[in-house]
């Protein structure tokens, strides 16, 4: 690497089992993001696999900080059907754009290198609170 460019910073990733748990605004699936320091979040991928149960899911990307205020959102646009996917890209250099699917296919902008507080959460939420069997991964890519 020459010196002109500089040292590459090495990024870390950080996943989150798959998570169902009830809030007061639906299901969601929640990823602590693992740093004690302020961090950049590059990008988040996540999955989320409606079950059989009938209902349209509206489903929402929250980045929140360690005191529960919402510091990013984002909602899909086309609602999630029973016994269907939606695989969400999002990212500094994404554009915004949906797909009808199946499976859906969302696109999202997030802040360019978005600094992130320590205790900062992601959640991916149903806010119509369809099924608790929903399941639901997400992944994220952090630079610290």
């Amino acid at each position: 690497m020459s010196a002109r460019l500089g040292t590459p910073i090495e990024a870390n990733r950080a996943t989150a089992a798959v998570v169902a748990v009830t809030n007061p605004t639906g299901n969601a699936a929640v990823l602590v993001l693992p740093t004690t320091q302020w961090c950049l979040l590059c990008a988040l991928f996540f999955q989320w696999v409606a079950s059989a149960s009938a209902g349209n899911r509206t489903i929402s990307v929250l980045v929140k900080d360690a005191n529960n205020l919402v510091l990013w959102q984002t909602t899909i646009a086309t609602a999630l059907v029973a016994s269907t996917t939606l695989n969400g890209y999002l990212g500094g250099a994404v554009p915004l754009s949906n797909n009808a699917g199946p499976p859906i296919t969302f696109y999202s902008p997030i802040p360019l290198e978005f600094p992130i507080p320590p205790g900062c959460t992601v959640e991916v939420i149903d806010n119509a609170a369809i099924s608790t069997t929903d399941t639901c991964q997400i992944n994220a890519v952090l630079v610290s």
